[in-house]
């Protein structure tokens, strides 16, 4: 068979996946695809003066690669860059179970579910992952995190996480995530961000939840953070 032939057929193999070309045989035949694809004498001659050692080479290579060495070896593989200037907005639902002290206002999260859409799910594992992140984050902001300054000084109080408080694992309950996946229209391959789902709704969740649960008390209202100082004046208040 011509070099252009055999060089076909191995960019055939390539293409199809059945062949695993390390970098210099595959240089090889590109090479001499080139020269044979020009059609003319001198592309011939130039093909047919290619080193039958080399063509052996190479057809061994993308018939068992076993002349190449270890880091070569393996499929060959794309990466490229997506750049997408219209939104992928996420849809999602979060629901919450608080149980609150009215002695001491402790509030305790007692169950968490949420659902969110992402569009397509590149990697479950990971998505779950943010997803729990997500919720503790919304989850500080809601109860705990807040900034403290001395009101004569100004000296800030709450500078080092000794002093400023955020959740930890005896703050959450064992969270439940479920992925939906509804591809995304504005995007080629249907993804929706998907690292913030938590985020949003738990501020709102975790406040509405607490003055659910103190309604019989009165209680409209709870600012945040819900500190269990102000959760016990938000009852003293509406008892009053």
């Amino acid at each position: 068979a011509s070099s252009a032939a055999k060089s076909a057929a191995l960019l055939e193999e390539v293409a199809e996946g059945r062949s695993k070309l390390g970098p210099e045989p595959l240089d090889y035949v590109r090479e001499t695809l080139r020269w044979a694809l020009q059609g003319d004498e001198q592309a011939a001659a130039a093909a047919s003066m290619v080193e039958h050692e080399e063509e052996a080479r190479a057809a061994q290579a993308a018939a068992g690669f076993n002349t190449l060495p270890n880091d070569p070896r393996g499929g060959l593989a794309g990466v490229g860059d997506i750049t997408n200037r219209a939104g992928g907005y996420p849809y999602g639902a979060h629901v919450c179970e608080v149980e609150v002290d009215p002695e001491t206002g402790q509030v305790e999260i007692a169950a968490w579910t949420g659902v969110d859409d992402v569009g397509l799910a590149v990697n479950p594992l990971i998505l779950h992952g943010q997803a729990h992140g997500a919720v503790a984050q919304g989850v500080g902001q809601a109860l705990l995190e807040e900034i403290h300054y001395d009101p004569d000084s100004a000296q800030l109080l709450t500078g080092s996480f000794m002093d400023y408080a955020m959740p930890r694992a005896d703050t959450l309950p064992f969270i439940k995530t479920i992925i939906s996946e509804v591809p995304a229209s504005s995007h080629p391959h249907g993804i929706r961000p998907g690292g913030e789902g938590g985020t949003t709704p738990a501020l709102g969740l975790v406040i509405n939840a607490i003055v659910d649960a103190l309604s019989d008390f009165g209680v409209t209202h709870v600012d945040m953070p819900a500190t269990p100082d102000r959760v016990w004046r938000a009852i003293q208040a509406a008892k009053n």
